[in-house]
């Protein structure tokens, strides 16, 4: 298990998640406002609206909602109003789900990483950095998943004498160049 230093000046265990153990922990995080468009064709398409995009702050028309004729430039003017106003309700909607999100995410580490008497140590901000750094998963990149087969799947790749076999699985064509990936014949 990995330790880390936290500010008090003691040692800590932090148990590292497994690979997918965060997959369904936490509450749903809303994904970008979506709205629907009616075009000059009569048809109806969703489209994504992004705020940020925007060069302007659609503002409300002078005349009040119930004297707007239809398909007038007032009434062009209303439907981006309510659709902007949807879309800053909706961002703050989503910004709220993702900050219970993390919250979840953090209170699942700090109750499964974690010892009981460790828990109340992490006070400081650089505390739940070295645990946070330490439980979440690292990021895989191609030499890490190489140096786990090697490492699980030793006796398989090398007890059948199969390098064959292991170049045929690792060989990258161009990279390394041509070397297995996988390290086999790399003495």
């Amino acid at each position: 298990m990995p330790i880390v230093t936290l500010s008090d000046g003691e040692s800590c265990k932090v148990r590292r998640l497994g690979l997918f153990e965060l997959d369904g922990i936490g509450s749903e995080v809303l994904g970008v406002y979506r709205y629907s468009l009616l075009l000059a064709s009569g048809q109806i398409v969703e489209d994504t609206y992004d705020i940020r995009a925007l060069t302007y702050t659609p503002t409300m028309p002078d005349k009040p909602a119930n004297e707007i004729e239809p398909n007038s430039p007032e009434w062009f003017q209303l439907q981006e109003f309510d659709t902007y106003t949807a879309a800053l309700a909706h961002e703050k909607l989503r910004i709220e789900s993702y900050e219970e999100y993390v919250g979840d995410i953090a209170t699942y580490i700090l109750n499964n990483c974690l010892s009981p008497d460790d828990r109340n140590r992490i006070i400081e901000a650089s505390d739940w950095d070295a645990v946070y750094t330490v439980a979440i998963v690292p990021h895989l990149t191609e030499e890490g998943i190489a140096a786990t087969l090697r490492d699980t799947f030793q006796g398989f790749i090398w007890e059948y004498g199969s390098t064959g076999r292991a170049d045929a699985i690792g060989k990258r064509e161009g990279e390394n160049g041509g070397d297995s990936f996988m390290g086999v014949g790399d003495d």
